[in-house]
């Protein structure tokens, strides 16, 4: 145990009225920023629930056993997000080929639409009756 664990459990008071349950347990007391107290009154209905998990996960990690499958999870996660990145890929380039396609059509409709114009300008030209007579000025009256 560490020497400011047993430092710590040194001056911790003991109870004097305590039920059978309570014998193997001792009281701390400690204060904390209102922050982090209102934080963990929001996740645990006891306090005391809250203070054990957080000591265990302390000496968790100090024994090392805390983080034993991060490397397998980072590796599995890796994996799961080279086959998404994989997959967004071939999405996106069946993506960029349907583009593609569109940019060919409209280009074809562009130009189909362009001769059009061109003939309906031409029929426009050939129906409008050419200009024989002049008009006289309006001062000009006889």
């Amino acid at each position: 145990m560490p020497q400011h664990a047993q430092a710590f459990l040194l001056h911790a008071p003991l109870c004097t009225n305590v039920t059978p349950n309570e014998e193997q347990r001792v009281r701390i007391h400690g204060r904390v920023p209102n922050e982090l107290y209102n934080s963990v009154c929001q996740h645990y209905d006891n306090v005391t629930l809250a203070i054990n998990e957080g000591l265990e996960l302390l000496i968790l990690e100090k024994e090392g056993k805390l983080h034993t499958n991060c490397r397998t999870n980072e590796q599995n996660d890796t994996r799961l997000l080279t086959v998404q990145i994989d997959t967004l890929q071939e999405h996106i380039n069946t993506l960029v080929g349907q583009l593609a396609t569109k940019d060919n059509q409209l280009e074809k409709q562009a130009f189909h639409i362009q001769t059009l114009i061109q003939e309906n300008s031409k029929l426009n030209l050939k129906l409008l009756p050419e200009k024989t007579e002049t008009k006289k000025s309006w001062w000009k009256f006889w």
